[in-house]
């Protein structure tokens, strides 16, 4: 007959890692004086995970990609025909290169957390 559990926590989670992983997660956890239970509560707990970017923002990304694209083009066609960009087509580029360093720092910063 099984021996009935008082505990806190009656669920348990089963996860699968290698021989390597578990040495490791076993060494972590004695160095921190837990137990891997414990290590591994306080670790999924706490530790951040970052968030992957959403279809909507890849979508955005892509299509600030096509938009850079196209006024390169333009920008070398104009560089062939020796026309010098207005400064509108400049002020564009200019933005857009900011606009594409603020999305990507905005999404790298999701990803970490």
């Amino acid at each position: 007959m099984e021996k009935p559990r008082n505990r806190k926590r009656p669920l348990r989670l089963y996860i699968y890692v290698t021989q390597e992983e578990l040495d490791d997660i076993r060494g972590k956890a004695k160095a921190a004086g837990l137990s891997v239970g414990e290590y591994g509560r306080r670790v999924m707990r706490v530790h951040k995970v970052g968030m992957a970017p959403t279809e909507e923002e890849h979508a955005m990304v892509w299509e600030l990609r096509r938009i850079g694209t196209n006024l390169n083009q333009i920008a070398k066609k104009m560089n062939v025909l020796g026309i010098t960009p207005g400064a509108s087509l400049l002020k564009c580029i200019d933005d857009l290169e900011e606009l594409k360093t603020t999305i990507d720092t905005t999404l790298i910063n999701r990803m970490r957390g």
